[in-house]
C-alpha cells in the first residue's frame, strides 16, 4: 500500500517564525494576528510532501477561547483555519513542479484535516466540541482528526460530539504507560464502533513507539481500521529531565519511521508531532518511498 504522509507540528514552527505562543490561545492566536504565516506554513508542508495537512483548529473551541474573551468567535476561527489550509492547497496545486524535480509523487489533491483537541467531559464542553466540529465540516475539511486522546472518558466525549456528522473520521490516541494494551484495545473498539476510518498514535516519545505499535497491531488484527503513527521528535533528557525540542534529526526520525513501516506492514499513515518542521516531513516522504 502507498503510505499517506501527514504534516508536522504547527506551534513549533509558528513560534520559530515569530508568532507569539502564549496561553490561553497558543497557536490559534495566529489566526487573529498572523494568518499569512499559518497559510505559508501549510504551503511549506505541502511542498515538503504532505498528503494531509492539519488545519490550525486544534485550540479553536469555546473553553479555550473563553479565557481570552473570544468564546463567541469559536466557529469563525475554526472556519478560518480551514480556509487558510484551503488557500494553501489551491496555491500548491496551481504551482507547476520545478524543472528537474525528483521529489516522490504526491496525491493530486492533498486532504485537509479539521483538528479537534481533547476536552474533559461536561455538557458545556460537549456543546463546545460539537460547535467546532460542525464549523470545520461546514467550512469544507476533508476529514476530522480527533487528536491526542489520553483516556477513555475524553475519547468517548469526542466521539459522541462527532455523532451524525457527515465527514470521514480519524482518531489519534496517546499510548498509556500504565494501562498499555488494555487502553489501546478499549480505544480501538470505541473508535471502530463510532465508524471511524483510522486509528493513529500521536504525541508519543520515540523511545516508547515500538511497544505502542506492538499493542496497536495486536488489538486491531481483526479490525478494518487504517493504522497510523505521528510521534513527536522532542523528549525529556534521561538524566536532567530537561525538555529537548528536537531530540532527533529529521533523517534519523525518517529512518526510524521507515523501519517501523517495514516491521508493521499494516501501518499506512505517517507523520510527525511536537518539535517537527517541514524538513521532517520532507525526510519522511523520501524515506518511505525507498525500497526496503
Amino acid at each position: 500500500m502507498n503510505p499517506i504522509v501527514l504534516d508536522g507540528a504547527m506551534g513549533t514552527v509558528l513560534a520559530s517564525r515569530g508568532v507569539p505562543m502564549q496561553a490561553p490561545l497558543f497557536s490559534v492566536g495566529a489566526l487573529l494576528t498572523h494568518p499569512q504565516v499559518v497559510e505559508a506554513l501549510h504551503l511549506d508542508y505541502l511542498r515538503a510532501g504532505a498528503d494531509v495537512i492539519s488545519a490550525n483548529s486544534f485550540y479553536a473551541h469555546g473553553p479555550n477561547l473563553a479565557r481570552a474573551g473570544l468564546q463567541a468567535q469559536a466557529p469563525l476561527l475554526a472556519a478560518q483555519a480551514i480556509a487558510l489550509a484551503q488557500s494553501a492547497r489551491t496555491r500548491f496545486l496551481a504551482t507547476p513542479p520545478a524543472e528537474g524535480q525528483t521529489s516522490p509523487p504526491k496525491t493530486p489533491r492533498p486532504r485537509i484535516a479539521g483538528t479537534v483537541s481533547p476536552l474533559r467531559p461536561s455538557p458545556a464542553r460537549a456543546q463546545a466540541l460539537r460547535t467546532t466540529i460542525e464549523a470545520v465540516v461546514e467550512a469544507g475539511c476533508d476529514l476530522l482528526l480527533l487528536e491526542t486522546m489520553t483516556d477513555l472518558d475524553t475519547l468517548d466525549a469526542a466521539l459522541l460530539a462527532c455523532r451524525g456528522v457527515d465527514c470521514a473520521l480519524w482518531v489519534s490516541v496517546v499510548p498509556s504507560a500504565a494501562d498499555g494494551q488494555a487502553f489501546m484495545a478499549a480505544a480501538a473498539g470505541r473508535i471502530e464502533e463510532a465508524g471511524a476510518q483510522a486509528m493513529l498514535i500521536n504525541c508519543c516519545d520515540l523511545r516508547h513507539v515500538p511497544a505502542a505499535l506492538c499493542d496497536l497491531d495486536t488489538v486491531t488484527r481483526e479490525s478494518s481500521l487504517k493504522l497510523g503513527l505521528y510521534p513527536h521528535v522532542s523528549q525529556t533528557h534521561e538524566n536532567t529531565g530537561a525538555w529537548i525540542q528536537q531530540a532527533v534529526s529529521a533523517t534519523a526520525f525518517a529512518n526510524a519511521m521507515a523501519g517501523w513501516q517495514h516491521e508493521f506492514p499494516r501501518l499506512e499513515i505517517f507523520g510527525s508531532c511536537c518539535g517537527s518542521t517541514p524538513e521532517w516531513t520532507h525526510s519522511l516522504r523520501e524515506a518511505l518511498a525507498r525500497p526496503a
